[in-house]
C-alpha cells in the first residue's frame, strides 16, 4: 500500500508529463520571453527577430494544445 505522499507525486508526474501541460508550459515560457524581447527591442533591434521566433513557438504551443483536446 502506498502512502499519500507517494500517490501525490505520482498524480503530479501524470499531470506534468501530459501533452496538455507541456503545451501550456510552451505557451507560457515563450510568451514571457517574447514580451521581454519586445521590450528589449527598444534598445537592440535584433531582438525583434527573437520576439518573432517566440511568437512562432507560441503558435506551435496553441497547435499542440488544440491537438491534446481531441
Amino acid at each position: 500500500m502506498k502512502n499519500n505522499g507517494l500517490q501525490w507525486f505520482e498524480r503530479m508526474a501524470d499531470v506534468m508529463f501530459s501533452d496538455r501541460f507541456q503545451a501550456k508550459a510552451i505557451i507560457a515560457t515563450f510568451g514571457t520571453l517574447g514580451v521581454v524581447c519586445l521590450i528589449g527591442a527598444l534598445w537592440n533591434p535584433w531582438q525583434l527577430m527573437f520576439a518573432g521566433m517566440c511568437a512562432v513557438m507560441v503558435l506551435c504551443g496553441f497547435s499542440e494544445l488544440k491537438k491534446s483536446r481531441k
